[in-house]
């Protein structure tokens, strides 16, 4: 029996895979927990590449956010969580013609928490305001997303170190199949990610597999410093298993154990900041399969336009919120960074002139090193990596901050124009436009504008601050570490 079309002909669309029925969102369609692909089923099934979805008959609601993936504590707008987690939501002002560009944004969390669903990034207002298809989406986090268990159980298992990254992928398929029926424009699509999500961004931009799913990239506080080596990822893995009193005869307990019990673990094991690094993407030959500077400088790609930044401050926050990190320590560095920790060292030492184990420590030098190595340093690299290969980036910082500075996460409101203080309106409208700009397939800011966004080149290391005033600036050479490698943390 034909599906009847309701009265408002943009709510009930059909897809690949069925029919669903969305709801109004102010004056924009909303499609929320659409499933993009299927969580493997059976007793071996975790830590495995989703599936493709089976089709369904009849109209599917999408009027709820689907549940988070498992994390350690549960969320305060969505306190849901399920292992069949992998579901996607859409904002759109018409589903009349497949042109509008598409904005696929990938949610942070350090890879351990957060969902698609955040209020915070709710996508009416890129669709209100630009005209824009906006997605958000949920993926597998923590053990369950990147634990690399290749060198634990073998071959069947050679991507668990990328099942998250996986799930994303499989999202960009789904969206390259059915987003013209909602308005979009499968060959105008925008990945955009903060923090974890635009580590993720970076990882994406290296992975064969994603090639030609997305056009343009957008890494806020993130890039590619979280891939890691296979060394280093099975050295994780082996300190995982310990933790859990797992021995070569008892592993196959991960296959069983309940989420809260693996995330209780998993969080015992990160503890603070200092695991910060524990996961991420890994190179496992498949997924990804050269270290990412070097698939940057492959001979021959196209690398799309790249719009990337941190903010001042990044570590401000975590550094105020975390006793561990108030007083600096190597205990802390080797933590975080591994055997990188003998570089970050030597920067404070030589910026502050003083021990790093001091009885009066300098805070603010422990604080800009520390957001230099966790995530200024890496953007600056890709954004050279990008320059060097004649490919079009433009690098920002945000400096417009609170009473701890412009911390971790300070530049969302404005690039979302929700919830940022009426005092900076101007700075949020110039923020949230030139993100649609960008996503329109312009630069992000009209050339010969008043303060105008210029590329980042090889030849004229040109940076725009946001602040209030915006102004343009040049690199300080401080940040030119030969010492510390392109990978956060190596073991």
């Amino acid at each position: 029996m034909p599906i009847e079309k309701p009265m408002d002909q943009n709510l009930r669309i059909e897809t690949a895979y069925g029919w669903v029925q969305g709801i109004r969102d102010g004056n924009v369609c909303a499609f929320l927990g659409l499933p993009y692909a299927a969580i493997p089923a059976g007793a071996d099934s975790r830590f495995k590449p989703p599936l493709p979805l089976q089709p369904w008959s009849g109209v599917r609601k999408a009027d709820a956010f689907g549940s988070t993936a498992p994390q350690p504590n549960p969320l305060p707008y969505n306190s849901n969580q399920s292992e069949d987690c992998l579901t996607l939501n859409i904002w759109t002002d018409n589903t009349d013609k497949p042109e509008r560009p598409v904005l696929v944004y990938i949610h942070g969390g350090g890879f351990t928490s957060g969902s698609g669903s955040n209020p915070s990034f709710n996508g009416r207002t890129f669709a209100e305001n630009g005209g824009v298809v906006a997605v958000t989406l949920n993926y597998r986090l923590g053990v369950l997303g990147f634990l690399d268990l290749s060198s634990v159980w073998g071959g069947e298992y050679r991507t668990s170190g990328n099942t998250g990254l996986l799930d994303i992928i499989a999202a960009l398929q789904w969206i390259r199949e059915n987003i013209g029926s909602f308005g979009g424009n499968p060959n105008r699509v925008t990945v955009m990610g903060q923090s974890a999500g635009a580590k993720c961004v970076g990882a994406l931009l290296c992975a064969p597999p994603a090639e030609g799913l997305f056009h343009r990239a957008i890494a806020i506080s993130g890039s590619v410093q979280a891939v890691r080596d296979q060394g280093t990822s099975a050295e994780l893995t082996e300190r995982f298993l310990h933790h859990a009193s797992l021995s070569s005869r008892t592993t196959n307990r991960l296959l069983t154990m309940p989420a809260e019990e693996l995330m209780a673990l998993q969080q015992d094991w990160v503890k603070d900041l200092r695991g910060v690094h524990y996961f991420g993407p890994v190179i496992d030959g498949h997924t990804l399969k050269t270290q990412p500077l070097e698939e940057l400088a492959r001979p021959g790609r196209t690398l799309p336009p790249l719009l990337i930044g941190t903010s001042r401050n990044e570590t401000a926050g975590f550094i105020a919120g975390d006793d561990i990190m108030q007083r600096p320590s190597l205990e802390v560095l080797e933590h975080i960074f591994g055997r990188n920790a003998g570089a970050v060292q030597a920067a404070y030492e030589r910026r502050s002139n003083l021990p790093l184990e001091g009885d009066s420590p300098n805070m603010a030098v422990w604080e800009a090193v520390m957001t230099d190595y966790m995530y200024r340093i890496a953007a600056i690299r890709t954004a050279e990596a990008y320059a060097a290969a004649g490919a079009p980036v433009w690098l920002y910082r945000f400096d417009a901050g609170g009473p701890q500075g412009a911390g971790h996460g300070s530049e969302r409101p404005y690039i979302w124009h929700n919830g940022f203080p009426p005092a900076r309106s101007a700075l949020a409208e110039r923020m949230h436009q030139a993100w649609i700009r960008f996503i329109h397939g312009s630069e992000p800011e009209a050339a010969g504008s008043a303060a105008s966004w210029p590329p980042f080149e090889r030849t004229n290391r040109r940076i725009l601050l946001f602040n209030d005033p915006c102004c343009i600036s040049g690199l300080e050479d401080v940040l030119n570490d030969p010492d510390f490698p392109m990978q956060s943390l190596v073991l």
